[in-house]
C-alpha cells in the first residue's frame, strides 16, 4: 500500500512524542524534515537495487533533430537502444570526444548487439546529445534512475466546519484549491463526525478548486466543525520497504530542535540499522560512487 505524506508525517510525531504537542513544528517544516529523510534514503537504495530502481522514456528523432530534453525526474543514465521492442534492437554506447569522427554508417549495423554508427552524450544535466548529429534520427528507449519524488503535504482551510459530502464520491470544501495537479494524491481526513470515517481517500477527479471525487466513496455527513483535512503525495514504490528510515530522520530532526539528545540518539541508532542493512554486499553503478556519502551523520554530534 502507498505510504502518504501525511502518514510519514504521523509516524514521525509518534517516534518523537509530538503528536499532541500543538504548532511545535510547522506541517512545511515536517516536510522539508522528511524529503531529507527520502533523497538521503534514495541514495542508498538507487544503489543497492541499481538493477530494479529505474524508469524509461522512449522518444524519436527525426530530420536535422540530433537531442532531446531529458526527463523532469532524470537522476542518472542507465543506458540508452534504438530500435526497442523490435528484433533489432540495439545498444547505443557513451560518446568518446577523442573518437569523435569514428562513427559512421556501417552496412554490419544490423549485425550488431550495439550501434556501431552512433553514440550518445550528455549536455549538462537536462539534455541527451545524438552523434553524429547528421545520423541521429531514430527510435530511442532511455533507461534511467529518477530523482525521489518530492514530498508534498498541505492543509485544507475548512472554514466553520460546514463542508459537505454527496455521498457518490463527491467533496465539496469551502477553499479547497484544488488543480489537477491533485488528481492521484491522497486525502488525510481526521476528526471526522464518524471516525470510522477518518483515514485517507485517493484524490480520483478535481471538479473545481473546491469540489473533488475520491476513492472510497465517502459517507454523508462527513464533516465536523473540528475535522480536519490534508492533501498530500506518496513515497516512491521502490523507497516504501524503508519507509521508517524517512520519518526516523523527520523524528530525529525534530528532537534535536527540541534539544532532547538523548531521545534523538536512540533514534538515530534505530536509523542506524536500516543503513546496515542497506549497505550489506553492496555494489555501486559501475563509475559511479565508490560510497554513499551521509551528510547528516554528525547532527547529533557527541552531545
Amino acid at each position: 500500500m502507498s505510504i502518504s505524506t501525511a502518514q510519514l508525517i504521523a509516524q514521525a510525531k509518534e517516534g518523537a512524542d509530538l503528536t499532541n504537542v500543538a504548532d511545535y513544528v510547522t506541517l512545511n517544516q515536517w516536510v522539508a524534515w522528511l524529503n531529507d529523510g527520502a533523497r538521503e534514503l534514495h541514495r542508498f537504495v538507487t544503489n543497492k537495487f541499481k538493477a530494479t530502481y529505474y524508469r524509461t522514456s522512449d522518444f524519436v528523432l527525426s530530420g536535422s533533430t540530433s537531442q532531446v530534453t531529458l526527463p523532469t525526474d532524470f537522476w542518472r543514465l542507465k543506458g540508452l537502444d534504438i530500435d526497442a521492442g523490435t528484433p533489432r534492437r540495439r545498444e547505443v554506447r557513451p560518446y568518446n570526444f577523442a573518437e569523435r569522427n569514428r562513427y559512421r554508417q556501417n552496412s554490419l549495423r544490423d549485425l550488431s548487439t550495439f550501434a556501431t554508427d552512433r553514440v550518445y552524450n550528455l549536455v549538462g544535466s537536462s539534455i541527451l546529445k545524438i552523434q553524429a548529429e547528421e545520423q541521429a534520427s531514430g527510435a530511442y528507449r532511455l533507461y534511467y534512475t529518477p530523482k525521489p519524488a518530492t514530498l508534498i503535504a498541505r492543509a485544507i482551510d475548512m472554514d466553520l466546519g460546514d463542508d459537505t459530502s454527496d455521498g457518490v464520491g463527491g467533496l465539496h470544501f469551502d477553499s479547497g484549491d484544488f488543480t489537477a495537479a491533485d488528481i492521484g494524491r491522497m486525502l488525510t481526513l481526521a476528526g471526522c463526525i464518524n471516525p470510522a470515517d477518518d483515514g485517507d481517500y485517493t484524490i480520483l477527479t478535481v471538479g473545481s478548486s473546491t469540489d473533488i471525487t475520491v476513492s472510497p466513496s465517502p459517507p454523508v455527513s462527513l464533516f465536523a466543525v473540528n475535522t480536519t483535512a490534508t492533501v498530500s503525495n506518496v513515497l516512491d514504490t521502490e523507497l516504501e520497504p524503508y519507509s521508517e528510515y524517512v520519518w526516523l530522520t523527520a523524528s530525529i530532526k525534530s528532537l534535536v530542535k527540541e534539544e532532547s539528545f538523548a531521545q534523538a540518539k536512540m533514534l538515530q541508532e534505530q536509523r542506524n540499522l536500516i543503513r546496515l542493512d542497506l549497505l550489506e554486499a553492496l555494489e555501486t553503478d559501475s563509475g559511479g560512487p565508490a560510497t554513499v556519502i551521509d551528510t547528516d551523520d554528525d547532527e547529533i554530534g557527541d552531545r
